[in-house]
């Protein structure tokens, strides 16, 4: 009979210190959230696209609430896709030149796209030209 009330003094006691410790644990951890864009992807548009030489171009492109205004160099490549009649001029976007940001209203930003933004600009301006078999027999 003393067991039973002395193991639940025991019991009793030592519940709200352990949950005292592990509560105490998780409130000095930091939480670190990563960064927005990891939630929020962009969103990309081709606003209008114009070759202004064999190897040269300009494209304006939104980017989420932005207006960007690029200039590009590009190179063709004959290509196929194996088999005979299958040839094409395929495109590769060999370098962004400079790129002007603004707002719809006009305000002027300086260049703050990444690696992936010049990713997803590249293969905008392949894909339209291609397309739009903009340099096929140059």
């Amino acid at each position: 009979m003393l067991r039973r009330p002395f193991s639940a003094f025991v019991l009793a006691v030592t519940l709200p210190i352990t949950g005292l410790f592990i509560y105490s644990g998780k409130a000095n951890q930091q939480v670190t959230l990563p960064a927005i864009s990891a939630y929020t992807p962009s969103t990309y548009g081709l606003e209008s696209l114009k070759l202004t030489s064999p190897t040269t171009g300009t494209a304006i492109i939104t980017l989420d609430d932005f207006i960007l205004n690029v200039d590009f160099n590009y190179i063709t490549v004959p290509d196929s896709y194996g088999s005979h009649g299958t040839e094409f001029t395929n495109v590769e976007v060999s370098e962004l030149k400079e790129i002007k940001i603004k707002t719809l209203d006009g305000t002027e930003f300086r260049d703050f796209t990444n690696a992936n933004d010049h990713q997803q600009i590249n293969a905008m301006i392949v894909g339209y030209i291609l397309q739009h078999h903009l340099v096929e027999g140059v």
